[in-house]
This record gives C-alpha cells, sequence and structure tokens, in this order.
C-alpha cells in the first residue's frame, strides 16, 4: 500500500514599501531575470537561460547559498533553480512561475508574485507579495522554507524603495532640475532660430519665459532654503536689514 500523499506547503509572504508606490515597484517585479539585483544579499545570481526577457515561457536561472542543518550538520550549501515564467499582467501587477530543475530537492512549486497598493489615512505606500503552493521538500520543513522565500523579499522590498527613494531625491534636486530646465530651454532657443513662422516663434517665445521664470523660482527657493539652514547654524552670520 501506498503512504498517503502528504499535504501541500501553501505560503502567502508579504512585505512591506513604505514610501514607493505599487505602480513604481512594479517594474523591478516585472524584471523577472534580474532578481538578484534587487536581493543582492540573498540571491547570488540570475539570468536567462532560454526565451525572451519578461515575456511568457521564459526561464530564469537562479542561485543563493543556504546555510542551516544538512543531515545532522550546520552547513552553507549553493542551491539553484530554474523557474519558467508561466503568465505576467501589468494591470494587476502579477506574474506567476514553476520551478523545473532544481538541485534543492522540489518536485513542484508554482509560485506568484504581484504588488498591490496601500492606501489609507495614515499612510501610503505599497505591499509586495510572494505566495507560493509546493509539494513537501525532503530536507526542509516548511516553516523553514518559507522563512528562506521571506529573506528573498524583504531584502527585494528593502533595495526597491532605496532605489525609489534616491532616484526620487536626484530629480527633486534642485540643481539637477535647473539643469533640466536649462537643457530644455536651450533646445526651445536652438529652435526658435531656424523657424519664421509666427505662430511657432509665439509659442516658444512663451516656453522659454515660462522655463526662464521656474528657473529662477528653483534657484531663488534654493538661496532662501541655504540662507535659512545658515541662519539657523548661526543666527548673527546673517543680518536682516
Amino acid at each position: 500500500m501506498e503512504a498517503p500523499a502528504q499535504p501541500k506547503w501553501v505560503e502567502n509572504l508579504t512585505a512591506e514599501l513604505k514610501i514607493a508606490t505599487a505602480e513604481e515597484a512594479w517594474p523591478f517585479l516585472e524584471d523577472y531575470c534580474n532578481l538578484a539585483k534587487f536581493a543582492p544579499d540573498v540571491i547570488d545570481t540570475s539570468h536567462l537561460v532560454e526565451g525572451i526577457c519578461n515575456q511568457p515561457g521564459l526561464v530564469r536561472y537562479c542561485a543563493a547559498t543556504a546555510t542551516k542543518v544538512w543531515d545532522g550538520r550546520m552547513e552553507s550549501k549553493k542551491l539553484w533553480v530554474h523557474e519558467k515564467l508561466n503568465k505576467i499582467d501589468p494591470i494587476k501587477k502579477s506574474l506567476s512561475y514553476d520551478v523545473t530543475e532544481n538541485n534543492v530537492g522540489i518536485k513542484t512549486l508554482v509560485g506568484t508574485c504581484s504588488v498591490y497598493p496601500i492606501s489609507t489615512e495614515s499612510k501610503q505606500g505599497c505591499m509586495l507579495q510572494w505566495s507560493f503552493v509546493a509539494d513537501p521538500i525532503p530536507g526542509w520543513e516548511q516553516d523553514e522554507f518559507a522563512s528562506f522565500i521571506q529573506a528573498m523579499l524583504t531584502s527585494m522590498a528593502k533595495n526597491i524603495e532605496d532605489t525609489i527613494t534616491a532616484k526620487k531625491k536626484k530629480t527633486e534636486d534642485p540643481k539637477t532640475l535647473s539643469s533640466m530646465a536649462k537643457s530644455i530651454e536651450d533646445i526651445l532657443t536652438a529652435e526658435k532660430k531656424k523657424t519664421e513662422d509666427p505662430q511657432t516663434l509665439s509659442f516658444i517665445q512663451a516656453m522659454l519665459s515660462s522655463i526662464s521664470k521656474n528657473i529662477e523660482d528653483i534657484l531663488t527657493a534654493e538661496k532662501k532654503k541655504t540662507e535659512a539652514l545658515m541662519k539657523a547654524e548661526d543666527p548673527q552670520l546673517l543680518s536682516i536689514n
């Protein structure tokens, strides 16, 4: 008589991004072949094995080092899996995959990764969700394997949010904004020299005036901010006439 089948492992894991929106986080999750880029402290490497990047049917290779008790001894082992992308939905911000070849001992595992918004009166951000259904894996306890996946998810969330935050700071930097505005101004000035159409000239002149004012406003705001900081550090440094 065959032994009764063991129940499937079913897990639904999450990690919160406190600042980033779902729209900002999804492109990172969608970049299926570059998982290691966003969880470098957990995933050693990931790359395309076959197919077209970010298209259903592709297979990615992922490798990670797991330190745990193996056969009664604490050891570190390099684990690898091939994961086939089954479906990707940019509207729902979700993708699904299944594990094929591997050295982990996985017989079957079907996973889903998604991101959804969090919006309440007290906070606004998003949640990364990683769920899977798998046959029991030899050498692992369910909660142990779930913790391994949770570590990847938590690392992804932190690195994605750090990347988005750094990008926002760079974009909002007054010097960056001023430089962008100056570049647009130079382009419009060059176009103004090429055209003789009165309506086009009028439009370009209006745009140039608006950009010049924006540059002036940015520099003025930055100057006031700098003066305020200097005055806060030394009230006698700046005198008010």
